[in-house]
């Protein structure tokens, strides 16, 4: 384990998307067979999105929530108002396209209860996911295609991501709620993700060398934590797993970064942990432990 400063670290990705023009809106009605995304009776006024990119795709109520995917479809976003039920989507890929602006709530969860998507997720365009309500989750079992592009995870609630990630680009947490990173199977070659705010939970082991949920493995690819101003950012080991990676916190004004674990299980911290950069210190940093749980940085 060593303590160190760093100079400032530029990290670039290539996002590569349709130009998306004036959206549409679509609203689910959930009137026809089953959950058929391609049946018309589900939708509004009898008509189906357009599977162009420029549908803004609204999901309320609490009819025929089971949605199957029976043909591929690219949409623009997807929103869950305040009306809706708990929505699982499964079936073919869902490509959303976004606005090319990281601040977006192109995946937007308005509700109270757990959206699951079971089908994978492509991107489009850099986007934002965002949840609502602090008792909110979106929950991505399904792949997640990042197709070189940033999303960040602008949430209240929680979000869990426990499908494969594959591509390139980049993952960033923001907001005060919690990104859980349970990815199985992922084939990430980004950067590493990183929390500008909020909680950021691990809950597999994160090699050094090897490609996973935190991207490319290599000693120049650290995990961060916090930004500039009041930013409070924490970074969790969720079971006995290992951090191999580099961790980096950023100068945070007066916020403050927590690293540590947090549940019984015995989790280690074994890379770098890299305090500020370009001579700037870090702010307040906490290491923690659950009851009756154990963290060694070695």
């Amino acid at each position: 384990m060593r303590f160190a400063f760093v100079t400032k670290l530029v990290l670039m990705a290539v996002c590569v998307g349709l130009a998306v023009n004036a959206a549409q809106a679509a609203r689910w009605v959930g009137s026809g067979d089953r959950g058929k995304w391609s049946d018309a009776q589900n939708w509004s006024g009898g008509v189906l999105p357009a599977n162009d990119g420029t549908e803004e795709i609204v999901f309320g109520g609490t009819r025929n929530t089971a949605v199957h995917l029976d043909a591929a479809w690219d949409v623009k976003s997807v929103m869950f108002d305040s009306s809706a039920g708990a929505f699982t989507f499964e079936g073919q890929v869902l490509t959303v396209q976004g606005a090319g602006d990281v601040e977006s709530k192109t995946i937007n969860n308005r509700s109270m209860n757990k959206q699951t998507f079971v089908s994978t997720i492509k991107l489009g365009q850099n986007q934002g996911w965002y949840n609502a309500k602090a008792s909110g989750r979106l929950i991505f079992n399904g792949g997640i295609e990042t197709n070189g592009c940033e999303f960040r995870v602008n949430s209240e609630g929680v979000v869990h991501i426990n499908g494969p990630i594959t591509g390139d680009g980049v993952i960033k947490r923001n907001g005060a709620g919690t990104l859980v990173l349970a990815s199985v199977g992922s084939d990430f070659s980004g950067y590493a993700p990183g929390a500008y705010n909020g909680t950021l939970v691990f809950t597999q082991d994160v090699p050094l060398d090897a490609k996973g949920p935190f991207g490319r493995g290599n000693a120049w690819n650290p995990v961060f934590l916090g930004a500039s101003g009041n930013s409070n950012a924490s970074l969790l080991a969720g079971g006995a797993v290992t951090m191999e990676r580099t961790v980096l916190i950023n100068p945070t004004g007066r916020g403050s970064a927590t690293v540590g674990g947090k549940t019984q299980g015995e989790s280690t911290f074994s890379g770098d942990i890299i305090l500020g950069q370009d001579g700037q210190p870090a702010a307040a940093v906490s290491l923690t432990a659950a009851k009756n749980g154990i963290v060694t940085f070695a």
